[in-house]
């Protein structure tokens, strides 16, 4: 899978943008994907995937326990994203295709992964408001620290497929609206947190 990523811009003009965002309710996983107008972060759409845990958790394998659910909820929607935002690593992973990656490679879709946590990887830490500094995994930039508000810890941003290290900042600082994470992100936890919170009632707990 590493192989096959590609880290040159594979898009042309973004008019919708998408997060994906996944939570857990006892043995139960829920993907939630939201579309939004880039750059006026509109809302379009939003569609969930819930579905039994089939894979344990291990670090450097959510490819396997969130993947199918987050390409289910993908295949819903009425209105695809021109570029997917993936709470998850791209290539800051060992294989070269962390979660974020993974999801760009198997739908062929220019996708940009956000953490709040560096995987993998070596980068100064920026210290002042929208101060950007490049993150990087061996001998290669894969994307940036971005310290959004001066009160917050940095979040990560890394090239997953189909995006190169200057897209992925540029079109993340375009989705930020006075809040740490990118809207597209911040609506699908949102999303996904509203989801569980439905399961939780129905069951009584």
């Amino acid at each position: 899978m590493g192989r096959q990523v590609v880290t040159t811009d594979g898009f042309e003009n973004i008019k919708l943008i998408g997060g994906a965002d996944c939570t857990y309710f006892k043995d139960l996983v829920i993907c939630c994907i939201v579309v939004l107008k880039y750059p006026t972060m509109e809302f379009v759409e939003r569609t969930v995937h819930i579905g039994k845990i089939s894979f344990p958790y291990i670090s450097g394998f959510f490819s396997f326990r969130e993947g199918e659910g987050t390409i289910r909820a993908y295949q819903k929607l009425s209105h695809k994203p021109d570029l997917l935002m993936i709470n998850a690593c791209g290539t800051t992973h060992p294989a070269n295709a962390g979660f974020a990656s993974h999801i760009g490679v198997v739908l062929d879709k220019p996708t940009i992964g956000i953490t709040k946590r560096i995987f993998c990887g070596r980068a100064k830490i920026p210290q002042k408001g929208n101060e950007a500094q490049p993150l990087y995994h061996g001998r290669k930039q894969k994307g940036w620290l971005l310290k959004v508000l001066p009160e917050t810890k940095p979040i990560v941003i890394t090239v997953g497929h189909l995006t190169s290290t200057r897209s992925c900042l540029d079109i993340t600082k375009k989705c930020l609206k006075g809040n740490k994470m990118p809207e597209p992100l911040r609506i699908a936890h949102r999303c996904a947190g509203e989801e569980k919170k439905k399961w939780g009632k129905s069951s009584g707990t």
